[in-house]
């Protein structure tokens, strides 16, 4: 038997079902519509997040390039400057990033004069006072803290289920 006759055959088969093709797609097309964009969706979610990572390490760089004689004083500016390298090194579009620094767990930098000693996931601080030595050959320091959130325009809405499966927040703790 030719090829072109198998394909006449395989052709004939579906002649006879007049039309049961069309209403079977028209069942399923909307549910393979609605997966195809939950996943355009969950993409550019995942997108965000990469652009986070991004730069939340462009922001730690900065930290530990300019950071080693930061004080309680000039804390505000220090951090003003990790938020401009933050908000220039991704693109995020119209999706407001929000910047949020701390030195040795304190928001305000009023403990940026002590050594701590950080342990553990969740973190727990340790303020060592003068004492550099966290044990265990463990140097304790000054540590900044970076947290980065947004969130991701959704094509459709979907309740927070974007949010839900990718949370668009980045956490990074260094030392300095």
């Amino acid at each position: 038997m030719s090829v072109f006759a198998r394909l006449r055959r395989a052709v004939g088969r579906f002649k006879c079902e007049s039309g049961a093709m069309a209403v079977e797609f028209a069942f399923v097309a909307p549910v393979l519509i609605f997966f195809i964009l939950l996943t355009v969706n969950f993409g550019f979610a995942y997108n965000m997040k990469l652009r986070l990572v991004t730069a939340a390490g462009a922001g730690i760089a900065y930290a530990q390039e300019n950071g080693a004689s930061v004080t309680s004083s000039n804390f505000a500016s220090f951090a003003d400057s990790i938020a401009k390298v933050v908000q220039s090194s991704a693109d995020f579009g119209s999706a407001p990033v929000k910047v949020a620094v701390s030195i040795n767990n304190t928001a305000d930098g009023s403990a940026a004069d002590q050594i701590y000693c950080v342990s553990g996931s969740p973190p727990v601080w340790s303020q060592m006072g003068a004492a550099p030595d966290c044990g265990n050959g463990v140097a304790g320091g000054k540590f900044v803290t970076l947290t980065l959130s947004t969130s991701v325009d959704s094509i459709f809405p979907t309740n927070g289920i974007i949010g839900t499966l990718i949370p668009l927040q980045e956490t990074i703790i260094a030392k300095l």
